[in-house]
């Protein structure tokens, strides 16, 4: 009786290690996640997302002032305070922004979500280059342009940096058993090209 008293203890006891040891991993390997997801929504998608929506809000007010939804209406040429506005917004708020974006994507790649450079960050450093690439020959030695990047703004890019901000958010709160809240699952809807 006190030998199967005694097996009985040890079973117990070593059940209930390993039990507790799976659950330390788990715990740990949710820990990882959760800086991971961190990481990529502090470092990565956050930041770029914000940049993106201050470039959005910016060029809103300039559609204000120049009375129409768009800068470039067909063929139609800017008017010397439109051209002095918008070249300002290049200078000042939207060429340095994109560089603060192409950084975040140069110095924070780790981050990016899957396991590959999607295509679309490709295309919007095309087109974010052309601007600053355009607009500093014109500065520096006066070569005409047309104050446009080679490219459009990839709308894609838009929606790919919303689309994973509000999965990683969704895996975040997954993790910790809170509920999310719905601001990133709203459509941006400030689709407008340049």
């Amino acid at each position: 009786m006190k030998i199967l008293g005694l097996i009985v203890l040890a079973v117990g006891w070593i059940v209930t290690y390993y039990l507790s040891r799976l659950k330390d991993q788990k715990l740990e390997s949710q820990k990882i996640k959760l800086q991971h997801l961190n990481s990529q929504i502090s470092q990565f998608y956050g930041p770029i997302y914000s940049i993106l929506l201050e470039n959005d809000r910016i060029r809103q007010l300039i559609h204000k002032q120049f009375g129409r939804d768009a800068i470039f209406e067909n063929g139609k040429e800017l008017t010397k305070v439109e051209f002095e506005t918008w070249s300002h917004y290049l200078e000042n708020y939207l060429i340095p922004n994109n560089r603060k974006i192409i950084n975040i994507l140069k110095d924070k790649i780790h981050l990016v979500q899957g396991d590959s450079f999607p295509s679309i960050f490709r295309e919007w450093i095309d087109y974010a280059l052309g601007y600053e690439l355009y607009h500093k020959q014109f500065k520096d030695i006066g070569r005409e342009y047309s104050f446009r990047s080679i490219s459009n703004f990839p709308l894609e890019f838009r929606a790919e940096i919303i689309n994973i901000m509000s999965q990683l958010r969704k895996k975040q709160f997954e993790i910790v058993n809170v509920k999310l809240p719905s601001p990133y699952q709203e459509k941006d809807k400030t689709e407008q090209q340049y």
